[in-house]
């Protein structure tokens, strides 16, 4: 009994018996696909098991395929025998790799692929309470999609051995078919993953038949492919989504979505109000219901995908002008485009589409907005530029090291003058981006390349390799426009010829009509350059840049760019170099870590040294530069930095930073640490938040700085502002800390061991806000008459005097708590009071928490 899809058009009319001279020849084919189906049969059962998600591939697909061709050419379409065997032989393979037996060396051998490696990556990065087995497995799932179309090209050429006996088995039995012909079904199987645009490039126009069969049956690839994607992408109704499967298999979630969409919609079928027979109509079987409205609109999709491919496919073979390929008779889906017309055949229940879509009126303001100075702010337009297109370059020469181990790398920038103008450019020797990637990821707003699709297949094993890009939000090339009138972006791939390099051109602005220029330029020769025309005032000279204090009666000051750029990128992990407008090149930056000849200089160059008026600054830096220690966690460097000893002011010895790149450039002190700590952003405006590495990583760091202070004379008052930046990082600061206290008309320094001991003399007080639990700073108050008083040097946690519970201090290593804990070590028991109006301030009395010992009451 002849199979169903024996009984289609294109069946009949290129392999179905026929009493002619060439029987023989159909014949042959005819009983080889005949075998050929049933081994695939046995194969693609094995999809199911494997990756339930998915709709039905098995064989009930591969025949229905027939019948959505037949529909699609229409009657009468030329297709020999010989195409007929590669059309089937070519839909039999084109999603038989979606199950492990498809690759030699099955599970282990796709686990083992860099494909899957970068999917099972790309499924840790998402924070979510999977177990590693459930991420395995949608790894696979993942893996499987991806690799199945290029798999589907070595099929026919893979040998199976039989267990009992070790012969070879292929799905092609017929050794000449397989060996001349295989190769080429392989091809057009895999086709139905290409882009349309390659279909002609990567597929031949003719393939003539082998010494075996008729010269006249020659092969049109180009027209086999597209019937295949067509026929595809046209085979979404409920033979792939069975009612009875559906239940046995319980669906959740997006699979769930997709086998409703499926499961209510019937055969396809040519439109009986279209007389030409150019539109096929899709119809459900039930109405879908408001709570299913999600997949209508899978379904709605699905006919908008399958009206897209049969417009551009016909649109090829309509280019090509051949005889004997000639446009399917099938033009249209009827309601692809119209979620309305589409309601009146895929039925709803309760409530209707519509065409109304989410539009942006002027998108271009949009992303000058959320690309700019809305998001960014306006004090420092040049250093939000600079960052985010330093990170850009950063992540490429990143990405390239973990493709090329030896790769060093650097980034140049470069400004002079250009007429009345001046130009900045920034370049970098990193991989690079190919024309798809300069017209994709880099226009689309809000996408980073680096987690996208686009990044697995442009770099295969970066996403595995532990690669981590700075660039998160897709958005910083954006940024560019603040200060310049004109863009320019030259690039190509590393590993690609010049001829390759391509430009987009931004000549007015922000435009969403860029230039693409495409060929060699004789003047480039490295990865990536980014040519910005300033606008009048971005920069006022090409050489300094204005840094400001932000303090009231500060004196800001000025320095030179290179300086400038030194201090923005005082943690990157790639060297920086500055291009001086006559041509000499000066490294501004030497990729962290360094080393530890190199920390003075370093850290003249971030605190802007040269230029500050503080005498004491360089003398600091002599002083404690060899102090200077990396923070490293997990062999990842987020830090090279040391607690600081100094008083508040802005001495910029001390740079937070987010993937190594300054998160603001003025205003900056060193009045916790000195050098750079790496800081968490979940921002794209990249401000830094948490501190990146964890307390257990900053607790050791914290500890060897404890450690090295002790080895140093310090002045009591450097003791104090250590231990004021211990508190900050959450560190018991008693073995270093001085408190200044005032009894009895004296001034003197005390450990907390001697603050404990003194309390058998006096009672302890500080002085308290008014407004928070705080101790009150703003006052002139140099004693308390009975009482010693502590005087905090300046501002810090120490100052807290916030109580967890009645005469428990909160634990937060403040000058109470470390009083607390102290008592608590020596077995001492102390009562805390709050006493009101012990002295005036210049805002009005002032209250303080005073300790004693319980003894004593």
């Amino acid at each position: 009994m002849n199979s169903e899809f024996e009984q289609t058009a294109l069946w009949k009319t290129t392999l179905a018996q026929i009493d002619d001279p060439l029987e023989g020849y159909r014949e042959r084919l005819r009983n080889e696909f005949r075998k050929f189906r049933s081994r695939i049969d046995v194969l693609t059962a094995r999809i199911q098991a494997q990756l339930p998600g998915l709709t039905v591939h098995g064989i009930a697909h591969l025949d229905a395929l027939w019948e959505s061709a037949s529909l699609l050419a229409g009657s009468g379409y030329p297709l020999n025998p010989l195409e007929g065997f590669v059309l089937g032989g070519a839909i039999l393979f084109h999603d038989a790799a979606l199950c492990f037996e498809a690759y030699d060396g099955g599970v282990e051998a796709v686990r083992s692929s860099v494909t899957w490696a970068d999917a099972y990556a790309s499924e840790c990065a998402d924070s979510d309470a999977r177990s590693d087995q459930e991420k395995r497995s949608a790894a696979d799932f993942l893996a499987l999609r991806e690799l199945h179309a290029s798999q589907a090209m070595q099929l026919a050429e893979i040998a199976w051995s039989d267990p009992a006996t070790s012969e070879k088995r292929y799905l092609i039995t017929d050794d000449h078919l397989r060996i001349h012909l295989g190769p080429l079904i392989g091809r057009i199987a895999a086709s139905h993953h290409w882009d349309i645009e390659d279909i002609s490039s990567r597929l031949p126009g003719q393939f003539n038949a082998s010494g075996e069969l008729p010269s006249a049956w020659r092969v049109d690839p180009i027209k086999i492919a597209c019937l295949l994607r067509c026929a595809d992408a046209l085979s979404f109704d409920n033979n792939r989504a069975p009612d009875f499967l559906h239940a046995l298999l319980r669906r959740r979630g997006i699979s769930l979505k997709h086998w409703q969409a499926q499961n209510w919609i019937g055969r396809p079928a040519l439109d009986i109000s279209d007389k030409l027979g150019e539109t096929i109509v899709v119809t459900s079987t039930r109405g879908f219901p408001l709570s299913e409205a999600e997949s209508w609109w899978i379904a709605y999709d699905a006919a908008c995908l399958a009206e897209k491919e049969i417009r551009s496919s016909n649109t090829l073979l309509i280019e090509r002008g051949v005889s004997s390929s000639p446009p399917f008779a099938v033009k249209s889906v009827r309601g692809a485009g119209s979620p309305e017309t589409m309601a009146s055949l895929i039925q709803t229940v309760g409530w209707s589409p519509c065409s109304a879509e989410i539009h942006v009126g002027n998108i271009e303001k949009l992303v000058k907005t959320l690309g700019g100075e809305q998001l960014y702010g306006s004090e420092d337009k040049l250093g939000v530029v600079l960052r985010e297109l330093f990170q850009n370059s950063r992540d490429a020469i990143s990405a390239r090291r973990f493709i090329q181990r030896d790769f060093v790398g650097s980034i140049r920038l470069r400004i002079h003058r250009d007429g009345d103008g001046l130009v900045l450019i920034i370049e970098d020797d990193g991989v690079g981006m190919s024309k798809r990637v300069l017209t994709g990821p880099l226009l689309d707003f809000g996408t980073s390349f680096w987690v996208s699709s686009l990044v697995r297949s442009e770099f295969p094993g970066l996403r595995a390799s532990g690669f981590q890009s700075i660039g998160r939000f897709g958005i910083g090339f954006y940024s560019s426009f603040m200060i310049a009138d004109a863009v320019s972006v030259i690039s190509r791939r590393w590993d690609a010829s010049l001829e390759s390099t391509c430009e987009l051109r931004f000549s007015r602005g922000l435009s969403l009509r860029p230039l693409l220029i495409e060929g060699k330029r004789p003047d480039f020769s490295t990865s990536t350059r980014v040519i910005l025309s300033l606008k009048i005032g971005a920069l006022k000279d090409e050489n300094e840049v204005l840094i400001r204090r932000n303090t009231m009666g500060a004196k800001n000051i000025s320095c030179k760019i290179t300086e400038y750029v030194a201090a923005l990128v005082a943690g990157l992990d790639v060297d920086v170099w500055c291009v001086e407008p006559n041509g000499v090149s000066t490294m501004v930056h030497a990729a962290q870590p360094l080393s530890e000849q190199a920390y003075e200089k370093w850290l003249r160059a971030i605190s802007f040294a040269r230029v500050q008026s503080d005498p004491s600054l360089d003398s600091y830096i002599k002083e404690n530069a060899h102090r200077l220690r990396p923070i490293v966690e997990n062999g990842k460097l987020l830090g090279m930095a040391a607690i600081s000893t100094r008083s508040f002011g802005q001495d910029f010895l001390g740079v937070g930073t987010v993937g190594g790149l300054a998160g603001n450039m003025h205003g900056r002190s060193g009045e916790r640490f000195i050098g750079y700590i790496d800081h968490f952003c979940r921002t794209a405006a990249r401000g830094t938040e948490a501190i990146a590495a964890s307390d257990f990583v900053m607790s050791a760091w914290a500890r060897e700085q404890v450690l090295l202070l002790q080895q140093m004379k310090l002045k009591p008052e450097e003791h104090f502002f250590a231990a004021c930046s211990l508190s900050h990082f959450k560190i018991d600061p008693r073995p270093i800390a001085r408190l200044l206290v005032s009894y009895n008309g004296g001034f003197h320094f005390q450990t907390f061991d001697e603050v404990l001991s003194s309390l058998n003399r006096a009672d302890f007080a500080l002085l308290k806000s008014n407004q928070i639990d705080h101790v009150e700073l703003h006052h002139n108050i140099q004693g308390l008459v009975g009482m010693a008083l502590i005087l905090p040097l300046r501002n810090s946690g120490l100052s807290s005097l916030k109580f967890s519970a009645p005469g428990i201090p909160e634990a937060n290593f403040s000058i109470i708590d470390c009083i607390y804990r102290t008592a608590n070590e020596r077995g001492v028991k102390l009562t805390w009071r709050s006493v009101d109006n012990v002295a005036q301030g210049p805002f009005g009395p002032i209250g303080a928490v005073v300790v004693s010992l319980k003894e004593r009451e």
